[in-house]
């Protein structure tokens, strides 16, 4: 009988463990606002209140493919889990969200837009997925706690993006990525310091 039991608490820890341990679970579809266009979703904003925002990868069976322009802005999120599905940030999307501390971009992400993480001001890490291929005009100024950052072969255009300037003036900041990429001709161009992987 003991062996049993014993058994069958086994079974339900197992159990327990595959229901904790399986994929991340998206926020709650009603929380996003969005559009459809051309059988995809843009995800045009949030209103819902969760501090830790996992993106939906699909929304009425489609995939959802953008950010939209605003959609988050000033949103006091701590964290983002942006789906592999997503190819586009659009501007100021991530604008002014002051305590999200870390952004992992996955290799679905082509372009990130105009001031898409302007202002957030606690972000120390941003991991740049390898099929970026573009990063417009000051999408990460005045993201004073972010001192650092890898950047993909394949990211080709960098326009302004304004690495290492708060408006409080400008601070020490690194750029690391191949030698004879996009990422080095940036940095020498902005004064900043480069170092090759």
């Amino acid at each position: 009988m003991k062996k049993t039991i014993a058994f069958l608490l086994t079974a339900i820890s197992i159990c327990l463990c595959f229901v904790g341990c399986g994929t991340t679970t998206s926020s709650p579809i009603e929380d996003f606002s969005y559009e459809f266009k051309n059988g995809e979703v843009t995800i045009t904003g949030y209103i819902g209140t969760d501090l830790e925002i996992v993106i939906p990868d699909t929304i009425e069976d489609r995939p959802v493919t953008v950010i939209g322009e605003n959609a988050f802005q000033g949103y006091d999120m701590t964290s983002v889990i942006i789906p592999n599905t997503i190819t586009l940030i659009k501007d100021r999307a991530f604008d002014d969200c002051k305590q999200l501390e870390k952004i992992d971009i996955p290799d679905s992400v082509t372009e990130i837009s105009y001031w898409a993480f302007c202002g957030c001001e606690n972000l120390k890490e941003v991991n740049l997925g390898n099929g970026v291929k573009s990063i417009d005009q000051g999408a990460f100024v005045s993201c004073d706690s972010l001192k650092s950052i890898h950047i993909p072969e394949n990211v080709v255009n960098l326009y302004d993006v304004r690495f290492g300037v708060s408006t409080n003036g400008d601070f020490d900041f690194v750029i690391y990525g191949k030698s004879g990429s996009a990422a080095e001709t940036y940095a020498e161009e902005n004064d900043i310091t480069f170092i090759e992987e």
